[in-house]
């Protein structure tokens, strides 16, 4: 889960790939929302979206196999191949403010649904293969 805040453009990169975020992305008022919900009623953890309900399970089913399955989601999600500028971003003093998001959440409503079902897809092929013999 990522939250739609321009910390990919703020912060230093020497990966020699351009970092994105990784879907799915929720608005910063989403994520507000439960940290103020918590004020309330407070709990040790709490999920955000459907994304984080399908990882934690896949994770008590399997937590061999979906670290690896992260592991993999990650270098093909949230790092794009090709050069990247090596940047400071705001390491060393702070950058003025760009924008009050990031930029990352898709607008349609369908995007965030599809990368929902392709991670629950993943994760429930992921299990049914570890698990035929």
């Amino acid at each position: 889960m990522t939250v739609d805040t321009p910390l990919f453009q703020h912060s230093a990169n020497f990966t020699g790939a351009q970092v994105k975020a990784m879907p799915p992305v929720y608005s910063p008022e989403r994520v507000a929302r439960v940290i103020v919900s918590l004020a309330w009623r407070p709990r040790r953890e709490v999920l955000v979206g459907t994304s984080a309900h399908v990882l934690s399970v896949a994770c008590a089913i399997a937590p061999s196999l979906a670290e690896r399955l992260f592991a993999r989601m990650t270098d093909t999600s949230h790092l794009r191949r090709g050069p990247a500028p090596e940047t400071l971003g705001n390491a060393f003093g702070p950058r003025p403010p760009e924008a009050e998001t990031g930029g990352w959440r898709p607008r349609w409503r369908w995007a965030r649904r599809a990368a929902v079902l392709g991670i629950s897809v993943a994760v429930l092929a992921g299990v049914a293969w570890s698990r035929r013999g």
